[in-house]
Order: structure tokens, then sequence, then C-alpha cells
């Protein structure tokens, strides 16, 4: 059995945002916005988080692809506050006697966990899980009896060393890595984020997406969601600070505007130049403007 350690009240209160996070994935309408859509109501009113939201100038496999945009975006906001959060919860209950460790990736397979692990050359070895159960404070397990690493979980730790181990900054700041299971195949993606510290101001490109195939292992594919390096500043619009993008390649906004809206708790406008649309990301749904 793995030792299992309660986390001290101080750790308890910095991890507050990890578990207003599970408030938000109890909440079917947040976590789920695809079990909303129907083919009946794809090309005109959607019901979306309880409200109409219109899309009638959208085709509706376009429609699809902005409910599949919104929910990896929910999972890349989710998985990096749990990333955030469980490092320090680990910290706290090792005490004097910290863990190494090399990595975590979120697993979803027995409840919401970050694994975190260590390589023995090429095999990683499980070193302690940091559980999330709803309704419960968070709790580390250690020790002997932790659970193997899944088939899924290996491939997912494969792609993100693959990553980490070409790219560790980006533009001078720290880079994110965000492993999780691609929802369009057998796959996983591996997500470089950039991450400036303490930054309220938006970070346009320099975000990547790296497809590997089923273990983790052969890279299918790789994209950069824009180059520049540079910060946006918000702007007053309606006397609410927003954000204005330009972005083109995509009919639609992708995975990456809605997780910049939920990180930067501010509204996103995006022009798409190849259908001359204009979109609202806002609190993790995206509306059509007219």
């Amino acid at each position: 059995m793995p030792l299992l350690y309660a986390a001290s009240p101080q750790c308890l209160r910095r991890a507050a945002a990890a578990l207003l996070l599970l408030l938000v994935m109890s909440s079917a309408a947040l976590a789920q916005p695809s079990a909303l859509l129907s083919t009946e109501r794809a090309a005109g009113e959607l019901p979306a988080n309880g409200k109409l939201r219109r899309l009638n100038k959208v085709e509706a496999p376009l429609v699809q692809a902005v409910l599949d945009a919104e929910e990896i975006g929910w999972d890349l906001f989710r998985y990096e506050l749990l990333h955030e959060t469980a490092p320090f919860i680990l910290g706290t209950v090792s005490g004097e006697n910290p863990l190494e460790w090399n990595g975590c990736i979120v697993s979803r397979e027995h409840g919401w966990r970050v694994r975190f692990y260590s390589m023995r050359g090429t095999t990683p070895q499980a070193v302690a899980d940091v559980v999330f159960a709803d309704g419960r404070d968070p709790a580390v397990e250690r020790g002997q009896g932790l659970r193997p690493f899944s088939r899924k979980e290996l491939a997912l730790i494969r792609a993100r060393e693959q990553v980490a181990e070409t790219q560790s900054r980006i533009c001078g700041d720290p880079a994110t890595l965000i492993a999780l299971p691609d929802r369009s195949g057998p796959g996983v993606c591996v997500y470089q984020l950039r991450a400036p510290a303490f930054s309220t101001r938006l970070p346009e490109g320099q975000h990547s997406r790296y497809a590997f195939d089923a273990d983790g292992i052969g890279l299918l594919a790789a994209r950069d969601f824009a180059r520049s390096c540079s910060l946006r500043d918000s702007k007053e619009r309606n006397k609410v600070q927003t954000y204005t993008l330009t972005h083109g390649g995509d009919p639609v906004p992708t995975e990456l505007h809605i997780y910049l809206a939920l990180r930067y708790k501010k509204p996103i406008f995006i022009a798409t130049v190849d259908n001359n649309l204009f979109w609202l990301v806002d609190n993790g749904t995206v509306s059509i403007q007219h």
C-alpha cells in the first residue's frame, strides 16, 4: 500500500486555486460543452452554459470545431492549474526530505491526480501522486505501493520528455509542458505554453502543439500557433479590459485562445482573416460577433 499524507493547512490555503478548479470540473455545462450540441441546433441558436448563443453565420462543421476547441482549451486550463498546485503540495508534505522528480503528468484514470516521475535511463519510475478527490482535501500518495503507470500514462510521459529535451524556455520565458490524450485519435499531444512569470500581459505567440502516436514515441505533427514573441496589453472596450487578436490559418478560434482567455481572465476578440469573421472568447466559450 502507498503511504498516504494529508496536506497541511498552510498548503491547503495555497492550493485554493485547485480546489476552486474542482468546482469547475463538477459542472457538466462547462466541462463538456460538446454535449450541448445537436445536429438540429448546429447552424442556429446553440445553448451553451445555460444561455443561448448565436452562431447563425457559421456552418455546422465549424460549430463542431468551436466546441472541440472549447473542450481542449478548458483541459489546458485545468491541467495547468493542477501542474502549478501539485508540486507545492508535494513539497510541503516532503518537508526536509524532498523527493527527486523529473516531471509530472495529469491522469484521470483513477480520479484527478498529478503523477510525479523520475527517469531511470529511458524508464520512468513513479515517485508520488497528488490526489484531488471531490469533497476531500488534496492528499499525497508515495511509497512502494504506488500504482504502476498505465500504457496511456507512459505514452504521455514519453511524449512530454521528448519535447522537454528540446525546449525549456521560449522568448526568455519559462515553458510549461502539458501532456494530454489526443481527442481526435488514440495518440497523445504535448502543448508547449509560453508562461511569462508574474505577467498580466498576454503572450500572443510561441505556443506549440506536438502530436504523437499512441505510444508517445513517434512525432506525427507539430504546429506553432503563432511565432511572435510580443506581449499584448489589454484594451478597454465598453469599460471592460479585453484583448484583440488577428488570427490566420484557422476559420475559428483555437484551443489556445480559449486557454489564454481563461488563464488571463479577460475576454479576447479574434478576427479570423480567412473568412472575415469576428469572434468573442469569454469565460471558456466562443460566440460570433456581428
